[in-house]
């Protein structure tokens, strides 16, 4: 998602947020790292990328 969310073509501003990214991530409740995969497009390894029913318990 860094690479979503940190604009890369501004270098004053990607400097800033990398300076940043100790803090930021100090602040998450969660944070999930994948390391597997071709691009950023792959999806996540055992998530299913259809719906799942669902049954009321």
């Amino acid at each position: 998602v860094d690479v979503l969310c940190i604009v890369q073509g501004h270098a004053e501003e990607l400097a800033a947020t990398l300076r940043a990214m100790d803090r930021i991530y100090a602040a998450a409740s969660i944070t999930i790292l994948v390391a597997s995969g071709t691009d950023a497009d792959i999806g996540l390894h055992g998530v299913l990328t259809q719906s799942r029913k669902t049954a009321q318990l």
